[in-house]
This record gives structure tokens, C-alpha cells and sequence, in this order.
């Protein structure tokens, strides 16, 4: 990531701690919400959690944005769950009033970047994957689907591309829709915005988007697999056949929006 970017994603993460600040200033219970009949959380389950994201939010105030920073956050949470099982994300940031679940999506978006530029952060990127997945994937089908994607990239980065590569199988046996597994498969062996490795085979890459392509009938997803496919092709100097992936996407996606001009032909006919 560009130290622009980086810059980008803190300000806008300052931004919601900054949204949040009033209810801290109530007190410690301001904003918590809690569904009738449901049992007070003992304070000292959440004490570390509520601690760790003070300091993570002090640190984003101060235009730091990096997983280390929420990696405490998240040892917090496994401990409170260790000590009572069952206990959700969801119940946790009830009884906190904060931004728990985003925490952990910025955790999930943050780790693989610094991982790959730390090695030592590899071996913590897929334990974070692992136990979430464990505990709580049916809590959130979106980020559960997320962290599965994140799952197969960190399998790759601390074992194989081939073991990574049968995680996806598997999962896209059961469910061929799943566009986004469709993506992060094709990454594994190229990625045009990542920088050119040894064994990467950006043909075997266009052969799993495309497949993703004829497997999937959710528009959002066609949307981001037509995208991803002009990407590979533009990378590979085939520009005709990258533009022409492009504006069948764009086209698809004006005519899903009501656009006056949008040609209302489903994207996938141009493969």
C-alpha cells in the first residue's frame, strides 16, 4: 500500500474514532445497548477490551494505522471468549458501544498488508483468520466470507499455493458462486497490482476468472470479476481485449443503475 493510501485509510479511521468520541465522554457505559433480558457482561471480561481500544483509537488519532496496534484488541476479545464460551462479537460490542466488528474488518484489511512486509506477522495473520472462523463464522456471513478469502491468502503465504488453492476447491465445490473466492484463487497466481513473482502464471489467472465469470450470477461479483480480468489483460498488453472486458462491466453496471444510455446486455456474454 502507498504511503498515500496509508494516509487515506488513517484520516478516515480518525474520522469514526473521532465520531465516537462524545459517548466516551459520558462514561464508560454511554451508547451501550443490550437486548431485553440479556445478563450485564462482567466489567472485568471487558475492561482489556475497552483498555486495548482506547489505545489503538489514540494511536489512529495520532495518524497511525497499523495491525499491531489492533492485534491487542484481538487477544483481548479471544480471552473473553476463551473465558465464556459463547459469547459473540456482537453481545461484546453491545455491551462495549463501540466499533468491535469494524475493528476486527480493519484488522482483517490491515495484517495481510503488514505481513508481507513483516514475516513475523505471518504466522499471527492466519491464527487471526483461523480463530475467527472458529468462533464466530456464523455470526456475519460477509466477513465470514471475507476472512475465508483472507484465510486461503495467508495458507499460501505460510504453506503452499497448492494447499491454498485446495482450500478454494473445496469451498467453491459446495458453493461455485462465491465470487470472491473466484478472485482471491486467480491472485494466488497473479496479481497485477502486486509486484511480479518467479512462479506466477497470469494465464491460469484469466482461466479462473473467467470460470468465476460462468459460475456466477450476483452482479456485484460479475462486476468486480469483469474488473479484476481487464486488469490481468491490460497487465499482459492485450489492451483491446482489456478495454473491451471494461466497458461490457461498465455498461452492465449503468444499465443495473437506471443509466438512460447503459446497454442492458448481462456482461457475461462477452467471454
Amino acid at each position: 500500500m502507498s504511503k498515500r493510501k496509508k494516509r487515506n485509510a488513517a484520516a478516515d479511521r480518525a474520522r469514526r474514532v473521532q465520531r465516537r468520541e462524545p459517548a466516551k465522554a459520558q462514561g464508560p457505559g454511554a451508547g451501550r445497548t443490550r437486548i431485553a433480558g440479556e445478563a450485564e457482561l462482567d466489567p472485568a471480561l471487558l475492561g482489556p477490551i475497552r483498555a486495548a481500544l482506547r489505545r489503538a483509537d489514540e494511536r489512529v488519532l495520532a495518524g497511525e494505522v497499523s495491525s499491531r496496534h489492533l492485534l491487542p484488541v484481538w487477544d483481548a476479545v479471544l480471552a473473553a471468549t476463551t473465558r465464556t464460551p459463547g459469547l459473540t462479537l456482537r453481545r461484546l460490542e453491545r455491551a462495549l458501544g463501540g466499533s468491535l466488528t469494524l475493528t476486527v474488518s480493519e484488522l482483517r484489511e490491515w495484517l495481510p498488508i503488514d505481513a508481507r512486509q513483516d514475516p513475523t506477522l505471518l504466522a499471527r495473520w492466519r491464527a487471526f483468520c483461523e480463530a475467527y472462523l472458529e468462533r464466530f463464522a456464523g455470526e456475519d456471513p460477509d466477513e465470514t466470507r471475507h476472512m475465508r478469502c483472507s484465510l486461503a491468502e495467508a495458507i499460501h503465504w505460510t504453506s503452499s499455493r497448492d494447499e491454498a488453492e485446495a482450500y478454494l476447491a473445496e469451498w467453491l465445490d459446495e458453493d461455485p458462486g462465491v465470487g470472491e473466492a473466484w478472485l482471491t484463487w486467480s491472485r494466488l497466481y497473479f496479481d497485477p497490482l502486486c509486484v511480479a513473482l518467479p512462479d506466477d502464471d497470469p494465464e491460469r489467472a484469466l482461466e479462473l476468472l473467467r470460470e468465476g465469470v460462468a459460475r456466477n450470477a450476483d452482479p456485484e461479483a460479475l462486476d468486480r470479476l469483469l474488473v479484476q480480468l481487464g486488469n490481468v489483460l491490460g497487465s499482459l498488453g492485450r489492451i483491446e481485449e482489456s478495454r473491451r472486458v471494461r466497458d461490457r462491466a461498465l455498461r452492465a453496471f449503468e444499465a443495473r443503475c437506471g443509466h438512460p444510455d447503459a446497454d442492458s446486455t448481462h456482461p457475461r456474454l462477452l467471454l
